[in-house]
């Protein structure tokens, strides 16, 4: 009996180690994360209505560890000093089990979670397929550039100010035909992809992106570009409800205007993304950073990366809806930034007075670039727009008005689909529209009355911006005012 105990506690012991090391073996971490099963934290999580077919939680996770499933690629100190704000546009407060020392960022956590993987997924297809969807870019899968080049690809501060008269920009517009909706409404064919599998049970982050793949994944076909407090938190979760958008391991991957992040490559970049090769355009990924619109270095990294860039969408919100939501959500709290402790008056009269400074010396254009993250300069959206028109056609690009949106959600996606060339939205996917995380928009917050008796004072500053915006509409995206919806002063 001897031997046949020691035997058995043999056997125990090895099937104890083989466990153990399963847990942190890297070919297990790896089919891990191509099904798309990210480890959570064990406390509880909030829960945040997903797919038709499933549900979603909050994710917080250990930090990165080498040798495992873990990036050793996270570096607090990235995020702990920034002014910019990694919450995208409307966001929830954050989750009770969020843990500042984990990232000790200046702005506020979302913390909003998607549904497990799809029981669709075909390794096969991924592993053995020769059909890249980014065929189109081979030649841009080069060795990641070295940090010094990659850092000096940005945008001057001091700006061209006559954008229109710029060769680039002409080469751009000139000629070319912007997307409209309203044309073409047969455009899919069915019989192309029946055979194409649905994926409702993706899980991504708004913005905790310490998760990524452990291989490099597609590149990402569609870019919602912002603006901040514009409706592109509900936007992102609006189309990761379709079944041929798969999210990326978080919404806002901030890496084009993070320079710590940007200089670790595009190989890094591109494992926030899942590998969606072998499916011909059919299914698709992208992200969602906000400041990207924004940000004068943006357009310039991105062209340099991938030089025939992505689909580009941005949802734009009455100028002063949208900086009295920003001060709601930044005046109180921990996180460091400039709004934090003031009132309404005093937020609007430090913004406005920086910008006024700038302009009286500088054009509007060179000052953008400048004031960038500036509260009151984010709601001039012509040179953000203009600026991004230099480096990309504009066809690939899809203006929205988050009013409309919010209006006719289910009208506003459909016509977004069409211009990223998917199938419509199923009638089960326009429902689950209803459970759509859509951020914290915060104008029904109490906070917001303090900024009551300013409201005439702020449109009045922006009539004359956006008077310029709807002549430049009106020449270029003429289709987006069809669903313009009134409110917006000068325009």
């Amino acid at each position: 009996m001897l031997p046949l105990r020691i035997v058995l506690v043999a056997m125990f012991i090895m099937g104890y180690l083989t466990i153990r090391i399963a847990q942190t073996n890297e070919q297990f971490i790896l089919l891990r994360n191509i099904q798309g099963r990210y480890a959570e934290k064990e406390s509880e999580s909030n829960v945040v209505p997903g797919k038709p077919s499933g549900g979603s939680s909050e994710q917080e996770t250990d930090e990165d560890k080498d040798g495992d499933s873990y990036s050793d690629d996270y570096e607090p100190s990235v995020y702990k000093n920034s002014t910019d704000d990694r919450t995208g546009d409307d966001k929830v407060e954050a989750s009770d089990d969020h843990n500042p020392a984990i990232v000790n960022s200046t702005n506020d956590r979302a913390g909003d979670e998607k549904v497990e993987d799809s029981d669709d997924y075909n390794p096969a297809v991924f592993s053995n397929s020769t059909d890249d969807e980014d065929a189109g870019n081979k030649a841009e899968d080069t060795e990641d550039e070295p940090r010094a080049q990659l850092l000096n690809t940005t945008e001057p501060l001091r700006d061209r100010e006559d954008i229109e008269n710029d060769p680039a920009f002409i080469a751009n517009t000139v000629g070319k035909e912007p997307f409209n909706p309203y044309l073409n409404p047969d455009y899919y064919n069915s019989t192309e992809d029946l055979s194409i599998p649905d994926f409702y049970m993706d899980k991504y982050s708004t913005y905790d992106c310490r998760w990524r793949y452990l291989a490099a994944g597609s590149h990402p076909k569609f870019m919602v570009l912002g603006v901040h407090k514009g409706g592109s938190t509900a936007l992102y979760d609006y189309l990761i409800k379709h079944g041929r958008i798969r999210p990326a391991v978080c919404k806002e991957v901030h890496f084009f205007d993070f320079d710590a992040q940007y200089a670790k490559g595009k190989s890094f970049y591109l494992r926030h993304f899942p590998n969606v090769a072998g499916y011909k355009s059919r299914v698709i990924t992208g992200e969602g950073s906000p400041s990207y619109i924004r940000d004068p270095r943006v357009p310039a990294r991105f062209k340099a990366m991938f030089p025939s860039g992505s689909k580009f969408i941005v949802s734009l919100r009455e100028p002063s809806a949208r900086f009295i939501s920003h001060w709601v959500g930044k005046h109180k709290g921990n996180d460091v930034n400039p709004l934090l402790g003031l009132s309404c008056d005093d937020a609007w009269n430090t913004s406005v007075s920086a910008v006024e400074r700038c302009l009286e010396s500088e054009g509007l254009v060179t000052c953008q670039a400048k004031l960038h993250d500036n509260p009151v300069m984010r709601g001039i959206y012509l040179p953000q727009i203009k600026r991004w028109l230099r480096y990309f056609p504009i066809d690939q690009f899809f203006l929205i008005q988050a009013e409309a949106m919010f209006r006719d959600n289910r009208k506003i996606v459909q016509q977004t689909v069409k211009f990223l060339n998917l199938r419509p939205y199923t009638e089960a996917e326009l429902d689950s529209l209803q459970t759509a995380f859509k951020g914290s928009a915060h104008m029904g917050e109490d906070d917001a009355r303090q900024c009551d008796h300013l409201k005439d004072r702020i449109k009045e500053f922006y009539a004359n911006f956006n008077h310029l915006l709807k002549a430049f509409l009106e020449r270029w995206f003429p289709a987006v005012l069809i669903d313009w919806q009134p409110g917006w002063s000068g325009m």
